[in-house]
This record gives structure tokens, sequence and C-alpha cells, in this order.
């Protein structure tokens, strides 16, 4: 590798890191000012009963916006318009989806005021579209093209995603039995998950261009094996767009 290549490949790893780091340290602090009225069925965690909800946090933080940063430099190079308008559109894109995940009927959040039901969604959503401000204006780059960002042409996403989407769900809640309200309000959670899923099948229209056909994992010559090829590669876009809400 070119020695200015590599130093700029170490000052963007550094200014991810940075602007990773940041956005924890923002995140933690609106943190903060999160309403509480104490309602929680659920018992104190081994994290919270030893006092290291502080670290936990931080290091939650680093890892979950971490993946997000590197999303974002995998997929912005094949995305169109300036950095800033990507970053803006990739950090709303994602923030809402959090929000709306973050949404889901649960039987801690029955009860509560609809503010504090409001604040942890609205505080990731402030905290994910920060992140992708300072990604654009950082570590992202111009597009040489002035196009506008475009739905892509497969629209059958908008029908797979939440398909899928809603089918896993009612797999955890029925036979994993995950922890959930459904029992007690099944058309609720229904209607969140269709609107979750639809949601990522937005997402995935619009993002789709920039996903690499290849993804970094296989660019290597090594990369050649048919089980990474035929299992790797198909599932890298539904991880790239998906995962990160679980």
């Amino acid at each position: 590798m070119p020695e200015g290549d590599l130093n700029l490949n170490i000052k963007r790893g550094i200014s991810l890191f940075l602007i990773v780091l940041t956005v924890t340290l923002f995140r933690a602090a609106l943190q903060t000012f999160m309403p509480s009225s104490n309602i929680n069925p659920l018992p104190p965690s081994a994290i919270v009963q030893s006092g290291l909800i502080p670290i936990g946090f931080m290091i939650f933080g680093l890892l979950t916006f971490g993946l997000l940063a590197i999303v974002f430099v995998i997929i912005q190079d094949g995305l169109p318009g300036a950095r800033m308008k990507k970053g803006l559109t990739f950090g709303l894109l994602f923030g809402v989806m959090l929000a709306i995940y973050l949404l889901e009927p649960v039987p801690h959040i029955e009860g509560l005021p609809i503010f504090e039901v409001l604040a942890y969604p609205l505080a990731d959503c402030i905290t994910i579209v920060s992140l992708r401000l300072l990604l654009g204006r950082f570590v992202g780059t111009d597009s040489k093209s002035d196009e506008k960002v475009r739905i892509s042409s497969s629209y059958e996403a908008l029908l797979a995603v939440p398909v899928f989407f809603i089918a896993g769900r009612m797999l955890s809640y029925n036979v994993f039995h995950i922890y959930s309200s459904y029992a007690a309000r099944q058309f609720e959670t229904i209607l969140w998950a269709a609107a979750t899923g639809l949601w990522m099948g937005i997402m995935y229209l619009l993002l789709k261009p920039g996903i690499p056909d290849k993804p970094p994992l296989l660019s290597s010559p090594k990369a050649n094996s048919p089980l990474l090829k035929g299992g790797i590669q198909p599932s890298t876009s539904l991880l790239l767009l998906v995962r990160q809400s679980y």
C-alpha cells in the first residue's frame, strides 16, 4: 500500500474513533436527562447490581455506534449527493428506524407517561443523526455525480422485508416466547411489526445503490470459496441494513 494511502487510512480511522467516542459521550450525557417513573417489572440485572452501568453503557455505545459508522463508510461512496446530505439522509433513516423499533409494545412501557415512552427513541434518534452528520462532515466524500438520491426499482423489498420481519417476530413470540406484550396486545404488536418491516424496506430501497456488489470480505483473492460467495455475499445487504436494528 502506498504511504499516502496508508496515512489517509490511519487518519480516517482516527477520525472514526473520535467521532464514535464523541457521540457515545453525547448519548451518555443525554441519559442523565431521561425521565424515570421507576415503573419496571424486570429485576435489576447483574450489571445494575454491581454498579457497572456507566462502563457497560460506554462499551455498548462504542460497539453500536462503531458498527453504524462502519456501515456508513462501506456504502457512502456509492450514494449520490454531497457528503453532508449523505450523512443527514443516512442518519434520519437509521434514527427513525431505531425510534420505531424502540416503540414496540412491551410490558415495562405500559402505564408510563407518553413523554417518558418517547424520551429514549427521541434521544437515540438525535444521537444517530448527530453521528451521521459528523461522519458526513469528516469522513464522507462528495459524489462525482449530482444525482439525487433515488429509490431503487426493487420494489419487492417493500413487501418481502415486512413479511419476513413479521414472520420472524411471530416465531419469536409464539415459539421462543421472547419478552413482549404480544399475548395481551396482539393487534398493536403486529401493527408495530408491520411498520418496522415497512421502514426497513424503505431503507433498503433508498440505500441499495450504495451497497457494494462484492462486500469487503470478498474482495480478497482468497475469497473465492463457493461457501463464502454463496453464503456470505447474499446476506451482506440484509446484515448491513437490518442487523443493527436488533
